[in-house]
């Protein structure tokens, strides 16, 4: 019995491509090469009595800690996400958004000793998982 309800699977792939995209933004901005270096440390320790900042650092840090818990909070969700993929999907997911250089989806296939038809089905259904744990799947209209 089908529900008739089906994923998009280019318009998911694509969600899934600009989340792991976000999250190296969100990654960069919090990298140390981004912080102010006019001070040594950082404590949320607001100068003025009604705890509004005033200055640019503080305004910084309070932005940069927001960042901080909204990384901590998708790598969680991500964490989970991934812990529920076959380890053939997670090798490729791996290899594409999270090895230090990036591989195409032709190296990732010799790298696994995959044939071509084998890995798309198996990347597909990564994807698919993926989008589905972390609520960023597109359906059929």
């Amino acid at each position: 019995m089908a529900i008739g309800i089906r994923i998009d699977y280019k318009k998911t792939k694509y969600a899934v491509e600009k989340m792991f995209e976000d999250y190296e933004l969100l990654k960069f901005r919090l990298s140390d090469d981004n912080l102010p270096k006019m001070t040594s440390s950082f404590n949320l320790v607001y100068s003025s009595p009604s705890g509004k900042p005033k200055s640019k650092v503080e305004s910084f840090v309070e932005k940069r800690e927001e960042l901080a818990k909204q990384l901590d909070a998708f790598i969680t969700d991500l964490t989970a996400a991934f812990n529920r993929l076959q380890p053939e999907e997670r090798k490729i997911l791996n290899y594409k958004f999270f090895s230090e250089f990036k591989m195409i989806d032709e190296d990732i296939m010799v790298k696994m000793g995959l044939a071509k038809h084998s890995f798309l089905k198996i990347k597909m259904a990564a994807y698919k998982k993926i989008a589905l744990a972390m609520n960023i799947e597109e359906y059929e209209k």
